[in-house]
C-alpha cells in the first residue's frame, strides 16, 4: 500500500515557542474552554488521546493553583 493516500487521523500540535507560551499562559490564567477552543483550532481533535490527557492535566493544575 502507498503512503500517498495515507492520511494522518491524529494531527499533533506543532512543538513551538509559540504554541508552548500560548499552552503556558492558559495553563496559568484561562480556563478550560479556552484550553479545548486553543487544541481544535490547532488540529488537535476531541477524539485524540492527547487532548484526553492534556485537559486531565489542566484539570489537576487548576485545582492547585485555587
Amino acid at each position: 500500500m502507498s503512503d500517498k493516500g495515507k492520511t494522518e487521523k491524529y494531527v499533533p500540535l506543532p512543538r513551538n515557542r509559540r504554541t508552548e507560551a500560548a499552552l503556558l499562559r492558559i495553563f496559568e490564567h484561562g480556563t478550560e474552554r479556552e484550553l479545548m477552543q486553543y487544541m481544535r483550532e490547532n488540529g488537535l481533535k476531541d477524539e485524540n488521546p492527547r487532548f484526553a490527557e492534556i485537559v486531565k492535566l489542566f484539570r489537576e493544575h487548576a485545582g492547585k493553583r485555587r
